[in-house]
């Protein structure tokens, strides 16, 4: 299985500062997300970020962010993906209550 990384505000700031191509995932629950944290996320439920990812076309090396209300729901999510080959999955630890 591959390892899940944690990034926090610092690193995901970078990421989106420097366009850094990365697939965004948004966990959060359903009546939230109708608030888009970021244009370009894929919003999604836990139970279906597998079919989501595959959906993407995205391949097993593409770098791949979760969030969460608290980052426990990314943590469980990224796992699967891990556990698929996917090897550039992180969570942004703290979920978005770390980054407000």
């Amino acid at each position: 299985m591959s390892e899940v990384f944690k990034i926090g505000e610092f690193q995901l700031r970078n990421l989106i500062e420097n366009r850094v191509k990365f697939l965004y995932l948004d966990l959060r629950k359903e009546d939230v997300r109708e608030h888009e944290l970021l244009a370009g996320s894929l919003k999604t439920s836990p139970e279906d970020v597998l079919a989501k990812v595959e959906q993407s076309g995205v391949g097993k090396d593409w770098p791949i962010v979760l969030i969460c209300e608290t980052g426990v729901t990314s943590m469980a999510a990224a796992l699967k993906l891990a556990g698929d080959s996917y090897v550039n999955v992180c969570v942004v630890e703290g979920g978005l209550e770390a980054l407000f």
